[in-house]
């Protein structure tokens, strides 16, 4: 008899409020032709990102802006709030974990000016699997529209 159902697979749940949009619609080659890893990305509305999976944070940049966790089954996720923000140097954002520290969906990560940032800049978030080719298939729960944090995002199988 033939197994439909995936060995294994996990959800990745929104780490932030926003609307959704595929990785196709960032505005950056690094992210639309999937250089880093595969996702989905969300144009956030308010300034907290949180945990997408349950896992450990693998590292924290230095600039604050983005962060890695190591996450269920072997994944490695990447998720980068904004673009072309290196230049800030941290300004504006707050991690509330660092390197090494366990974490669960929901648990807040970092705040930030979200307002003083989308003056200058684009707050559209990727939020990738850094290693999708270990994987069958990323499939999102939506591809556009808006969605909550804490709602399931999408699933890897």
């Amino acid at each position: 008899m033939l197994n439909i159902y995936p060995l294994f697979y996990f959800m990745v749940y929104a780490p932030l409020t926003g609307q959704v949009k595929p990785l196709s619609e960032v505005p950056d080659e690094t992210f639309s032709k999937d250089v880093l890893g595969r996702g989905a990305a969300i144009i956030s509305s308010e300034g907290k990102l949180y945990s997408p999976v349950d896992g450990k944070v693998s590292t924290v940049m230095d600039t604050r802006h983005a962060l890695g966790i190591s996450g269920p089954g072997e994944s490695e996720l990447l998720i980068h709030i904004g673009l072309e923000i290196v230049s800030l140097g941290g300004k504006y954002f707050s991690p509330k974990v660092k390197e090494g520290d366990e974490v669960k969906v929901g648990d807040l990560l970092i705040e930030f000016d979200l307002e003083a940032i989308k003056k200058d800049f684009k707050t559209i978030t990727p939020v990738l699997i850094m290693n999708a080719d270990d994987y069958d298939e990323i499939i999102p729960m939506k591809t556009d529209g808006n969605i909550q944090a804490g709602e399931p995002f999408y699933e890897v199988k």
